[in-house]
């Protein structure tokens, strides 16, 4: 068994989790040790992070209840950084 890195054990984490019971600030900070960078909040809530390798923005908003990040907005940046990273689709 090989030796994960820090970054892809936790995307492997939250993706077994299927996007359930993921916590906003861990969410972000998997985009961040993917070298994703918080281009701006918008609306208060909505907190954009850009990457130099992506065409996109990935869009997570705060969750007004709780601490957890909405299943689709997960796997949207689960892609984007299994994209960026070139991760093997397992």
């Amino acid at each position: 068994m090989t030796s994960l890195s820090r970054p892809r054990r936790l995307y492997e984490r939250i993706r077994s989790k299927r996007c359930k019971n993921v916590h906003f600030k861990e969410l972000c900070s998997l985009l961040e040790m993917h070298d994703w960078a918080l281009d701006r909040i918008a609306r208060k809530n909505h907190y954009i992070y850009i990457h130099e390798d992506y065409e996109g923005v990935v869009s997570i908003p705060r969750p007004h209840r709780g601490s957890d990040v909405k299943s689709p907005y997960c796997w949207r940046a689960l892609r984007a950084i299994q994209e960026v990273a070139d991760y093997d689709d397992e």
